[in-house]
């Protein structure tokens, strides 16, 4: 979450102004994907460990999903900057929908967060939650 937060800082002009957005991809990018592949191998002993409650819970599934989003937005991301490096930060259309972006991508993330913590406080979704058989 932090490397998405320092490369929103960057996008947003609030830090790093000295770098271009391809530094910033460069230095942050192998931070994120490092962290998903160890959110992706805990999660999984989670999920092994505590299978009901995990794979019952609605906050598990959007939890899954906004992980799917925000990996999906950084890929995205990365690529649309691979190939108009220069143009970015030229192009005052591109930074106001790349503040969107950003935006959107920071509170994909908290929402990752948020929903990782009511897992095991599912019942907040009532019935929106599978009760397991009994």
């Amino acid at each position: 979450m932090s490397s998405v937060f320092m490369m929103d800082l960057r996008v947003f002009g609030w830090a790093a102004t000295d770098q271009t957005m391809r530094q910033m991809t460069r230095r942050f990018a192998p931070w994120l994907w490092g962290a998903l592949c160890v959110l992706f191998v805990t999660g999984a002993l989670m999920v092994i460990g505590e299978p009901v409650r995990e794979l019952l819970s609605l906050s598990f599934w959007l939890k899954m999903f906004l992980i799917v989003v925000g990996a999906a937005t950084a890929a995205g991301f990365q690529v649309t900057l691979g190939r108009n490096d220069g143009d970015w930060e030229q192009s005052s259309a591109n930074r106001r929908t790349t503040k969107c972006l950003a935006m959107a991508t920071f509170l994909v993330w908290c929402g990752i967060v948020i929903l990782g913590r009511l897992i095991a406080y599912d019942h907040v979704w009532g019935r929106w939650s599978l009760a397991p058989i009994t």
